[in-house]
């Protein structure tokens, strides 16, 4: 074998640094084209008015537009796996929380792996689902709807954002602590459910406070428990379903942003600097507040623990309540 001479081996050397170099300074510049930040629900819910308030102040701190991109269906699957086989560049972010822990046990199979195949950058914001149900259903409170579902099982059909959602889950939460027999509609969102539960499509919805609740205070759809262990502010008169007579349940949405786990460490520590400022700018603050979000930022290392930590719970409780994987 021909050995090197040392020249040679000092070329060598000069153009790799020169390559590290050059990566690094990419990293440092970014971004310096438009941002994806792909939701993976339909625009109008919850989920969708959240990212559009995160990507708008996002983009003034980046230097860059950030476009909201809905991708929905299957419980946000779609929107996950399209990031999860995007390039690494940092160019395609994407907003999930709660799916990519309750997907994995309420589903035979997804199509990645939540832990490995994503980075996380940062926590962005939790909320309560609201138990409500259309006006015509002759119930009104947590305590007469079980009764009410007893007496005709699997007559009262609700709708939820989505196989692997948190209004899925405190559905079926519910009916395995109170022993109910509901009928599951999963739609590609929250918006298009709540409009059929305003039309009397279906009877009943779990969604997240801040869709649900203009209509609430407008009568249009009736609320009879909110599933988080507290009451919330922007619904102080209607009760927890934990203190309506199922002791115990609390269930909560979160939100959360992420990458393509190979993206480097250096853009995932400008984003994350980007949405701390974002999301403790006042004007950001005071509008996520007023829709029902609390503003949640945190470091890579705290949102990798609650993934981790959400992912056991779930898998837990599934398996305590029985729920099939569907």
């Amino acid at each position: 074998m021909k050995r090197w001479s040392s020249s040679r081996f000092k070329y060598v050397l000069v153009a790799v640094a020169a390559l590290i170099s050059a990566g690094a300074a990419h990293s440092q510049a970014y971004p310096v084209k438009p941002v994806r930040y792909v939701v993976g629900f339909v625009a109008g819910g919850s989920a969708d008015t959240l990212a559009r308030i995160v990507a708008g102040k996002l983009g003034e701190i980046l230097g860059q537009q950030v476009v909201v991109e809905n991708r929905p269906g299957a419980g946000s699957i779609v929107a996950a796996d399209l990031v999860a086989k995007a390039g690494p560049d940092g160019y395609t972010l994407l907003q999930a929380g709660a799916t990519l822990t309750t997907n994995p046990v309420l589903r035979r199979s997804v199509p990645y792996n939540a832990q490995k195949d994503f980075a996380p950058v940062s926590h962005l914001a939790r909320v309560a689902n609201v138990f409500a149900v259309h006006p015509s259903v002759p119930a009104k409170s947590v305590r007469e709807i079980v009764v009410y579902a007893k007496a005709n099982p699997g007559k009262i059909t609700y709708g939820t954002p989505g196989v692997g959602s948190t209004g899925h889950l405190s559905a079926e939460l519910f009916k395995s602590m109170t022993g109910v027999m509901l009928e599951h509609i999963p739609y590609k969102g929250g918006a298009p459910a709540l409009t059929d539960l305003i039309g009397g499509q279906i009877a009943a919805l779990f969604d997240n406070v801040p869709a649900s609740t203009p209509y609430i205070k407008s009568g249009r759809i009736r609320a009879l428990g909110v599933t988080s262990a507290r009451r919330v502010a922007q619904l102080p008169e209607v009760p927890t379903i934990a203190e309506s007579g199922v002791p115990g349940f609390d269930v909560t949405s979160w939100y959360a942003l992420w990458v393509p786990a190979a993206v480097p460490q250096t853009i995932v520590a400008r984003l994350n600097a980007g949405i701390t400022a974002a999301l403790t700018a006042p004007d950001v603050q005071r509008r996520i507040t007023d829709l029902g979000f609390e503003p949640a930022p945190s470091t890579v290392e705290e949102l990798a623990a609650v993934l981790k930590s959400e992912t056991a719970r779930w898998a837990s409780l599934v398996k305590q309540a029985g729920i099939q994987p569907e």
